[in-house]
């Protein structure tokens, strides 16, 4: 959370939402340079659709976003199967 933070000071950019780069008109403006990026690697579990890939990294970072713009502690645990779990939600391992 903090890495994000201070990339966004650094670039002296404000955080709000929702992300440019998660807006239509970002995705449809970058689609052309995903599906040349997309055929160069040839990777079958990649998405056609940038729009796709976007909305995963969204649904990433828009909670850790959420917190900072609210100056908020974030105390959730990522988990790639479940997405952002809070600690009542945890699994004890």
């Amino acid at each position: 959370m903090e890495a994000i933070r201070l990339t966004f000071r650094q670039k002296q950019t404000e955080l709000n939402l929702p992300v440019d780069a998660f807006t239509p008109n970002f995705i449809n403006a970058k689609q052309e340079q995903w599906i040349a990026f997309y055929k160069r690697i040839r990777h079958d579990n990649i998405p056609l659709t940038f729009k796709e890939i976007v909305k995963d990294i969204e649904n990433f970072l828009n909670p850790i976003i959420l917190s900072i713009i609210q100056n908020m502690p974030f105390t959730s645990t990522w988990q790639p199967s479940e997405g952002w779990l809070t600690n009542e939600e945890e699994v004890a391992y």
